[in-house]
């Protein structure tokens, strides 16, 4: 089934977190990367929020880097896939950015990356206080694209958000890169593709089908 709307993570999907490696150390990324997306687990599951750039800062602290390289999470590339990707989705199906950054950092990193105008909505982590796999923060896809949770497409590249956005009731698109799929607890994606322009083109040929 033709998804009405498609909904696309930032980090590690539209943007290379790896980016931040130069700048702080190939082994204190390593650890980095490690403590970041944990670190939003934890907040969640204790009922607490900061918001994403505090948490970042703190981690890059943890493994003994300059906290204020976390600004750099705003001036992310976009992987190469990305652009013409986004060019070739199917007509008339709104795109959104659902991210565990805040609005305005994920507005930043679009602008940055030249991706402007290419979403109707840019959706985060501090309009809800709660970060993936929270089920609040999934919810914001369809109610901003005004359409069923099961109609919009969560694309990451990341098995864990696939798993949330399963259990929040949203289709799933693995995005691969070159890495096995290794499902999280089971889940599988409803799609699997190497990158945003393989996916554009099986949307597309769902869309023709139709």
């Amino acid at each position: 089934m033709r998804p009405a709307a498609i909904a696309f993570d930032a980090f590690g999907t539209l943007f290379d977190l790896t980016a931040l490696r130069p700048r702080i150390g190939d082994d204190a990324f390593g650890e980095f990367a490690r403590r970041l997306v944990p670190s939003t687990w934890h907040l969640t599951a204790a009922g607490r929020f900061e918001p994403f750039p505090e948490v970042a800062e703190q981690a890059l602290r943890d493994c003994g880097a300059d906290p204020e390289a976390a600004g750099a999470l705003t001036e992310l590339p976009a992987f190469d896939d990305v652009a013409p990707g986004l060019a070739g989705m199917p007509d008339g199906v709104p795109l959104a950015v659902l991210s565990n950054g805040t609005g305005d950092g994920v507005a930043a990193l679009v602008a940055n990356a030249g991706l402007e105008g290419r979403f109707e909505h840019l959706l985060a982590a501090d309009a809800v206080r709660r970060y993936k796999p929270a089920p609040e923060l999934y919810a914001l896809a369809p109610r901003a694209l005004g359409v069923a949770p099961e109609e919009v497409l969560l694309v990451s590249g990341n098995e864990w958000d696939v798993t949330g956005a399963h259990w929040a009731g949203l289709r799933t698109a693995w995005i691969a890169r070159g890495k096995p799929f290794a499902p999280f607890l089971g889940i599988e994606p409803d799609v699997r593709a190497e990158d945003i322009e393989d996916l554009a083109r099986t949307l597309r040929e769902w869309a023709q089908a139709d």
